[in-house]
């Protein structure tokens, strides 16, 4: 008999260590999922206040103990107010809870003042584990870098077909170009190598004939020289123009085609791709007049652009 319980003692000794560990697991995971208290005040008028300190990125959830009371939260030594989201509250109770999402935009001492409730109104404010994750995970996800660029060049020039002036003669003289776009570059995932133009308008004139305004957007995909996500790069790759334009005081409506090529210099200055950029272009025309067939094959349009992204 005796011999037999030593088994069963090793055994347990050896068990204790692995059923400690999984306690220190499962204390770890709840204390991973669980919301944190982080103040309980109880409000016995509008316009009492609380203080509290707040993180930025950090998600907080507020309860109040009424259906009807409404907070204001705001840092002591001024910035960007906190950002609410109010939320529909499960919790039972004859008058009801009210539940706020709570987003502060900065590291900071916010006092907490209560606008409407009572005669007591109970704030508890946790901090919101899993909303807090969720909303790392959506800040430190690349996006696209949006801004704008200007441009500006020089055209071959291209025929219209005006006929509707007799005295202003169809030119393919060269002519000057400026334009404008809000554009974006280096988008999440597999679209890191696009970029371009998301709507652009550009001006150029036909010496001896009517100057034509363009409406265009233009996609850009690099072919060389990627570099980690907030780094800057000189890029090399191609680009395809589509538009559609205006003669100037004539009802003529021509369409535009312009495949290209493009050699980029974008500086970054932090990993949400903050910085200018510089591109110099080269587009290939194709301008036809919506059915009436393709007047000009090959007039080029270079172009040397600086742009801002923030």
């Amino acid at each position: 008999m005796r011999f037999r319980a030593v088994p069963a003692l090793v055994a347990s000794v050896l068990l204790l260590p692995l059923t400690g560990l999984a306690a220190q697991q499962d204390s770890a995971a709840t204390r991973d999922s669980a919301d944190v208290l982080v103040l309980d005040h109880d409000f016995s008028s509008p316009g009492e206040f609380a203080r509290v300190f707040l993180q930025k990125g950090i998600v907080y959830r507020a309860v109040l103990s009424t259906g009807d009371a409404s907070l204001e939260i705001v840092p002591l030594k001024g910035g960007p107010p906190v950002f609410f989201a109010r939320e529909e509250s499960e919790s039972p109770g004859a008058s009801g809870f009210t539940v706020l999402s709570v987003y502060p935009r900065a590291d900071a001492e916010y006092q907490i003042r209560l606008i409407e409730g009572g005669p007591v109104v109970n704030l508890k404010l946790y901090h919101d584990i899993r909303a807090s994750r969720r909303r790392q995970k959506v800040l430190n996800s690349p996006g696209w870098e949006i801004g704008a660029e200007i441009a500006a060049g020089w055209h071959s020039g291209y025929l219209l077909n005006i006929v509707d002036d007799p005295d202003t003669k169809d030119s393919d003289r060269s002519g000057t170009h400026i334009e404008g776009c809000f554009s974006a570059r280096q988008g999440p995932g597999i679209l890191r190598v696009m970029s371009g133009c998301a709507l652009g308008a550009a001006w150029e004139t036909r010496p001896g004939s009517k100057g034509t305004l363009w409406f265009f957007l233009e996609p850009r995909a690099r072919f060389i020289g990627g570099r980690e996500r907030g780094k800057s790069n000189t890029e090399v790759g191609a680009l395809a123009r589509f538009g559609f334009g205006a003669v100037n005081k004539l009802n003529r409506n021509p369409t535009l085609v312009a495949p290209g090529l493009y050699v980029a210099y974008n500086v970054r200055t932090n990993q949400h791709g903050k910085g200018p950029g510089f591109i110099l272009a080269w587009h290939h025309y194709l301008v036809g007049n919506r059915g009436e067939g393709t007047h000009k094959v090959g007039a080029e349009l270079i172009t040397f652009g600086i742009g801002y992204y923030q």
